[in-house]
């Protein structure tokens, strides 16, 4: 793991005030298809879903506003059409969490497994999270296309921000 942003700034003068911009995950989204960012296809259109779903596709409902997939749900659930979005699910072998701040990797998480968890989450959709029993390893080296996809997609984000520091720490969470 690499040094966090507070003891670096331990001897600057001022004070570090940390208030990022809440960015919803449709806009993330949506930024980085514009930028040209790889993403997962998404739509907002019910009817688009349902039809990548008609074709074999693995699709997932979505809130704007989500964290750790608790919003996540398949066609077969009631709360399908409610969504805000839909997202085509990307085949994914290893996923890992990229920390930037100010342009630089600061640390990073690799999901796996624990064969000896028991997991809280039991509907079967392919999520990696802590109730679907992964855990984050943080002793590693991320691929360097991974941490600059992740930079990449923190300097889209950071556009969003108000202030000088809210902008300039991000997190960027990549798939392989």
């Amino acid at each position: 793991m690499l040094k966090k942003p507070e003891p670096l700034l331990k001897d600057t003068a001022g004070t570090f005030r940390h208030r990022p911009t809440v960015v919803s995950g449709l806009t993330q989204l949506q930024r980085f298809k514009r930028a040209n960012i790889a993403c997962p296809d998404f739509t907002r259109d019910l009817n688009e879903a349902n039809k990548w779903v008609q074709a074999g596709r693995l699709v997932f409902g979505r809130n704007s506003n989500h964290e750790k997939g608790l919003d996540i749900v398949a066609p077969d659930s009631p709360e399908w059409a409610k969504k805000d979005f839909w997202t085509k699910v990307i085949p994914a072998e290893g996923e890992y969490r990229i920390h930037i701040f100010d342009g630089q990797l600061i640390h990073q998480s690799l999901k796996e497994l624990n064969p000896n968890a028991k997991p809280s989450r039991t509907d079967g959709l392919p999520i990696r999270n802590t109730s679907t029993g992964y855990n984050y390893n943080h002793n590693f080296n991320p691929p360097a296309t991974a941490v600059e996809l992740a930079k990449r997609a923190v300097g889209e984000l950071c556009s969003l921000g108000s202030s000088r520091h809210s902008r300039r720490q991000s997190r960027g969470d990549l798939c392989t």
